[in-house]
């Protein structure tokens, strides 16, 4: 009996051990429960920046028939307070972005274009870019990207000049245009509005293997402003996706002297505009 009675009461701790060692979490989680929490408002957590794309990526593919490739972007100022644009940075000065205005409000829009001309571009795939600055009040930048393949089909050849004259002698220069797919376009005219350049347009010269080349003569005055000009040779031609194809001109006066660096607050421009 006492065997029996000793055996009993063995058990009888055992279970209340465990019983003690099972109620451990039980009050350490209702200890934790009642400790004093500082609340910490949702906002103070979320960090969004104002200005938000509806796309940050465009893939136009492959470009076969266009004088020049676009792609088009729109931010929102999604945020509770304005939005300030501080600088606009694309990876080509090709590119020449307008982006209109500094400052946009809760809920403004802003639309913009990216775009190059492919006769200006090598073949191939290209990427480019815009970097925005902005203040929301937080210093904050954001990317837009756009891409392309070029199938060159048209070249131009220069694609851009620059002339530098001394006053003595015309300057004369020429570029050639050459469309090399199987059905050619025809060079309508060749014209430009400054009144220190002549423009002269070639004939025709159809290659088998080179396509077909036309050549335009270009012919720049002695005598230019000391500031010199910038212009463009406006090249037509009867294909609606080419109908016009400029040739960038920029014309300076080797004896002007430079003029001094403007200060800071003098040489502001609108943001986007091209320099």
């Amino acid at each position: 009996m006492e065997l029996m009675s000793l055996k009993t009461g063995g058990v009888s701790k055992a279970r209340l051990t465990l019983i003690a060692l099972a109620s451990v979490p039980f009050f350490a989680s209702l200890g934790f429960c009642s400790m004093a929490r500082e609340s910490h408002p949702l906002s103070d957590s979320l960090d969004h920046p104002a200005l938000v794309f509806d796309q940050y990526l465009v893939n136009l593919g492959e470009i076969h028939n266009s004088a020049r490739a676009e792609a088009h972007f729109r931010f929102k100022n999604c945020g509770t307070l304005p939005a300030r644009i501080t600088k606009v940075e694309p990876s080509c000065s090709c590119l020449a972005p307008h982006v209109e205005k500094r400052a946009y409000a809760p809920g403004e829009i802003c639309d913009f274009v990216l775009g190059v001309l492919t006769t200006h571009q090598t073949p191939g795939p290209h990427e480019y870019t815009l970097t925005l600055e902005y203040e929301d009040p937080r210093p904050r930048t954001v990317t837009a990207t756009f891409k392309l393949i070029i199938r060159r089909e048209v070249t131009l050849r220069p694609s851009q000049l620059i002339i530098y004259q001394n006053g003595l002698a015309e300057t004369e220069q020429k570029v050639v245009l050459t469309d090399m797919r199987p059905k050619p376009f025809r060079v309508t005219s060749a014209k430009c509005a400054s009144s220190l350049v002549k423009v002269e347009l070639g004939k025709p010269v159809d290659d088998p293997e080179g396509g077909r080349e036309t050549s335009v003569v270009i012919r720049v005055a002695a005598q230019v402003p000391a500031g010199g000009e910038d212009c463009s040779v406006i090249i037509t031609t009867d294909d609606p996706h080419y109908p016009r194809i400029p040739v960038p001109l920029r014309i300076r006066d080797v004896r002007a002297k430079s003029t001094p660096a403007a200060r800071p607050e003098q040489a502001q421009a609108p943001i986007g505009s091209p320099h």
